[in-house]
């Protein structure tokens, strides 16, 4: 009984509103991240295109010489460049979407 009164007393603390906006121009040096993040996203970018290409080499290579390892490999190379590129593509689409979604919780 003890434990619940401790929590009633501290029910109209938590359950008081607050506003959350984020607002990157309240942060010194927020340019500066940002094209740090852009240009590992380019990176990122680049890094799966390199992949898709010798995916897809193993690919060739691996079916035209039978061997089915090397075919298995370079689709795998390949897909998961693939998926990869996508998520760099989509992630402000994402991270908007689960702050969006946040919001209306």
């Amino acid at each position: 009984m003890r434990i619940f009164a401790y929590l009633y007393a501290y029910v109209p603390i938590l359950a008081q509103r607050v506003d959350f906006t984020p607002d990157f121009s309240a942060i010194p040096g927020a340019a500066p991240i940002q094209r740090l993040i852009n240009g590992i996203g380019a990176f990122a970018l680049l890094a799966s295109l390199a992949g898709i290409v010798v995916g897809a080499g193993m690919w060739g290579i691996g079916a035209m010489s039978a061997n089915a390892a090397q075919a298995a490999q370079g689709k795998r190379a390949t897909l998961y460049s693939l998926v990869g590129a996508l998520l760099v593509g989509a992630a402000s689409a994402l991270v908007n979407w689960a702050f969006e979604l946040g919001r209306t919780v």
